[in-house]
Parts: C-alpha cells; structure tokens; sequence
C-alpha cells in the first residue's frame, strides 16, 4: 500500500498512449507477489530436504554445457544420448 502510488503511476508517451513509468519495478513486484507461496517452500518443509539455493542444478547446468563441447566431432543424435545419459547418472553434491 505504501508504494501502490509509484508502482501505478503512468505517463503519457509521444504516441498520445498512457504507459506504466516503472515498468521493471511493476513487473518485480507482481511476479513477488504471485510466487510468494512457492519461495519458502524448503524453509516450510524440511523434511524433504529441499536445498534453499539453486547452486545444483547451476552446477548441472554448467556441465551439461561443458561436456558435449569436449567432443567437437559428435553428431547431434549422439550428442542428446549422450545428454540423456549425464542427466540419468547425475547424482547432486550434498
């Protein structure tokens, strides 16, 4: 409520149509607001040990970009068994 003002607030642009000013701000507000349920979901259950960063899957992610560019000559059909397979053996640090 103390910053509904500057989240709504509009200017009129050359094209004589009224848009938001803080539209980035607006954007990070609203999309707070509609996944606030989900955020402190690992905080609300610990007993399914749920990790409260993304550091695993930023890790997987960066192997699965890593590896496959390893082995230049491979063809894309081996390339995503070869993905399928890293991503089925994965197993995450503790």
């Amino acid at each position: 409520m103390r910053w509904e003002g500057f989240i709504n607030e509009r200017a009129v642009g050359a094209d004589g149509k009224s848009h938001y000013m803080h539209k980035r701000t607006r954007s990070a507000y609203f999309s707070l607001r509609r996944n606030m349920p989900w955020l402190w979901t690992w905080y609300d259950h610990p007993e399914l040990h749920i990790p409260n960063t993304n550091n695993g899957i930023e890790a997987l992610n960066s192997d699965l970009k890593a590896k496959p560019n390893l082995h230049k000559g491979i063809t894309k059909e081996r390339r995503k068994v070869f993905i399928q397979d890293y991503i089925k053996s994965h197993k995450p640090r503790k």
